[in-house]
């Protein structure tokens, strides 16, 4: 539990006073003046504090365990000084551990976007991302933890690991995992001791004028390994806000429902270490014959021989 997770915890329930509703509330960090809280019956929320406009405030939303509301006035209590506000209230209606862990992640990197005192259209901006980050929990997870163990992995390896953030399956539809100029990687691993992967055929044939690497390592399961939301944290602490909430939208959206599992799931970090190689194309075994144009979703299995692959990769 970190220290944002432990204020929140120790936090007394909102309650009403004289009709009003009354928040205890804490700081999201310290730099931020927008605030964290909870509800009567323990659901937590996100006041963010709004620049008053001569404009109306965007529509309320309601989603199956989100809801958000605009334009709501309030008095801010610090010490002895009272001051009026007001506010956009972001609530999760849930209050399962793993989905109240996110909305407190996802609400800090959130507000840390926003100015001190924000306009409706800079907070219906990064509420609907917000929004949409908490309901890709409830979507179909659309790869293994095990490959995206494996993907967080090759990045914490990266020292220009920003860029490799920004070029992280930019097109969900696209045939590699990471496409960084005219370079492509696509990471592959497994939980045996051959290096056997599989690729459609597509993947192995790569766009005219780009260079393909395949980075390859081996994910041991072990109670005493690491999960996917350490490696996150671990390079949470070397990525700028943007980067950190596009971090966290591919976790989130790459895991969907098996969000809550994913922290069982651990592999060793040494082993994976030791494992890593990188492998040009020229050196992969491939089908080097045109599929005919009926034929589709071929893939095969290959395996990759250590002697053919090398522990680090360099490109402009």
């Amino acid at each position: 539990m970190n220290e944002l997770e432990k204020a929140y915890a120790a936090l007394s329930a909102s309650h009403v006073s004289d009709g009003r509703a009354v928040y205890s509330t804490i700081p999201v960090n310290a730099q931020c003046v927008h605030l964290l809280a909870r509800t009567p019956i323990g659901e937590p929320c996100l006041l963010i504090l709004l620049e008053p406009q001569p404009i109306p405030n965007p529509p309320a939303l309601r989603l199956e365990y989100i809801s958000v509301v605009h334009g709501l006035t309030g008095r801010v209590h610090e010490g002895a000084n009272t001051e009026e506000a007001l506010f956009s209230l972001v609530t999760l209606h849930n209050i399962e551990a793993g989905l109240v862990e996110a909305f407190l992640r996802f609400a800090k990197l959130i507000a840390l976007q926003l100015p001190h005192r924000a306009e409706p259209d800079q907070v219906a901006t990064c509420i609907r991302r917000f929004v949409d980050l908490l309901q890709s929990l409830r979507q179909q997870n659309r790869r293994s933890i095990q490959g995206l163990w494996a993907e967080l992995f090759v990045l914490s390896q990266r020292a220009d690991v920003e860029r490799w953030i920004e070029g992280w399956h930019e097109d969900p539809r696209g045939l590699h995992d990471f496409v960084l100029g005219d370079t492509r990687v696509e990471v592959k691993s497994t939980s045996t001791q051959q290096r056997k992967h599989y690729f459609s055929h597509l993947q192995l044939n790569a766009p005219h004028g780009s260079e393909l690497w395949v980075a390859s390592l081996i994910t041991e399961p072990t109670r005493s390994g690491r999960s996917v939301f350490d490696l996150a944290q671990t390079l949470r602490e070397r990525l700028g806000v943007e980067a950190n909430v596009i971090l966290d939208e591919m976790v989130a959206s790459t895991l969907g429902v098996d969000y809550g599992k994913a922290g069982e799931v651990r592999f060793d970090y040494a082993r994976a270490l030791e494992s890593l190689l990188f492998f040009p194309l020229a050196r992969i075994p491939k089908l080097e014959e045109e599929v005919p144009d009926l034929v589709s979703d071929v893939s095969y299995c290959v395996q990759l021989i250590d002697s053919d692959g090398q522990r680090d990769l360099h490109f402009a």
